[in-house]
């Protein structure tokens, strides 16, 4: 919240939290509402690896109930981002050819709630490097501000490497491959 004044229906610069161009004052920060808890199993492969990579996601509300919205497909298909350090060019790996998926809406309690996603692994399909795993959910949020979504410059509702630029806090995820030669 800002303590802004306004004089017939125009902001007032210069007052309350406004500076001398209208622009806020001092700097707003997002309430975290999710802690995200990331495991992978196996964590560490080779990059001719070839089978299955489970990953579990740990959602739970910090201080009231929270609603996800989870991608759900018809074909049962999951989407993930691979974050690999020290690179800015995340790989997205999706079982199905498409890329867009419908919504389900889970509340989210202050007990741990835990949702599995896997993928098989194919030789080759990453490089070898160390990866962050990012699972794709987007939060309800009634009241952010539509400037703020408007910010990040992309349709939340499609999944691709943009959905990175959403201020998210995450716990581990680390995945590793390592070369097999």
């Amino acid at each position: 919240t800002s303590t802004v004044v306004v004089n017939r229906g125009e902001f007032v610069p210069s007052s309350g939290d406004l500076d001398d161009k209208g622009n806020i004052l001092g700097r707003k920060s997002l309430r975290k509402l999710l802690r995200i808890k990331t495991r992978v199993n196996p964590e560490i492969i080779k990059n001719d690896y070839k089978g299955f990579v489970q990953v579990s996601v740990s959602l739970q509300a910090i201080h009231e109930p929270v609603n996800v919205r989870i991608p759900q497909s018809t074909d049962g298909s999951s989407a993930i981002i691979f974050d690999r350090e020290g690179q800015n060019k995340p790989i997205i790996l999706s079982d199905s050819n498409h890329l867009n998926f419908t919504f389900a809406t889970h509340q989210i309690e202050q007990t741990e709630e835990i949702f599995v996603y896997g993928f098989d692994m194919r030789p080759g399909i990453l490089p070898a490097g160390s990866y962050q795993i990012i699972p794709y959910f987007l939060i309800d949020q009634n009241e952010a501000p539509p400037e703020l979504t408007a910010s990040f410059g992309f349709d939340l509702h499609r999944f691709g490497p943009d959905f990175l630029k959403i201020p998210f806090k995450r716990e581990g995820g680390k995945f590793i491959v390592e070369s097999s030669e």
